[in-house]
């Protein structure tokens, strides 16, 4: 029940927050009623130089997420705040509004993608998204799933299949889980065999969950109060 509550704050068990974080969230999100979040800035907690972790999430043509900004050093770049596809959920303040709206986190992704996927159903029905980069989080990145681990990989590819299923236009989401077992056996005829091993065993976990995706589909679908064409335009 989140009634009474004002807002939502997440923030990984991985980062930790400037002080003062909080307040440039809040503010966003008290002056504009059809923002859904407001996303920090995080940047990598053990680089030498200030340097992007993220600034929002983006979501690209062939269906992949990615970390706006992410590896940049030029701060400047990302000093104006700035509406985004998705937010990132290591450093989020959410309206508990676009919640009871859109619903919660889909707990059988339990790792990766969980975010966009939310962020992506809020935006069907109309929610946008706002880069806030006066509140800073510094973040040890990947130090729950280590970066390029089978842990992260699996969770990774089966869990974007999940979300496009649930939210992409059906040509996107066609191409992906078409593609998707085209891409193993690349993986293997090249002798990357263990890599082929961790697709397959993503995808035949997708199936395992395409029946849950086909019906929050449909449900994504009666529901959404954008079109697909006004929505990607952007990409």
């Amino acid at each position: 029940d989140l009634g009474d509550v004002a807002y939502v704050a997440l923030v990984n068990n991985d980062a930790y927050v400037e002080p003062g974080w909080l307040a440039p969230l809040v503010d966003a999100l008290e002056q504009d009623r059809g923002l859904g979040a407001a996303n920090a800035l995080v940047l990598f907690a053990r680089e030498p130089v200030p340097t992007v972790n993220n600034a929002g999430n983006e979501l690209l043509v062939d269906g992949y997420g990615r970390d706006r900004g992410f590896g940049a050093t030029d701060l400047d770049a990302y000093s104006t705040p700035a509406e985004v596809f998705a937010w990132c959920g290591c450093a989020v303040l959410l309206r508990p509004g676009y919640l009871a709206d859109v619903g919660l986190f889909d707990e059988r992704f339990f790792l990766y993608y969980e975010d966009t996927d939310l962020s992506w159903r809020g935006r069907l029905r109309g929610w946008r998204y706002l880069f806030v980069p006066t509140s800073r989080v510094h973040h040890d990145h990947a130090s729950s799933a280590v970066s390029g681990s089978d842990l992260q990989l699996f969770h990774t590819e089966r869990n974007r299949l999940v979300m496009l299923v649930k939210c992409a236009p059906r040509t996107m989401a066609g191409r992906a889980v078409v593609r998707f077992p085209l891409s193993t056996l690349s993986y293997v005829a090249h002798g990357r065999f263990h890599r082929g091993f961790v697709h397959a065993r993503a995808y035949a976990a997708f199936l395992s969950m395409l029946p849950h995706a086909l019906r929050e589909r449909r449900r994504i679908r009666r529901r959404r109060s954008v079109d697909d064409a006004t929505l990607l335009a952007e990409l």
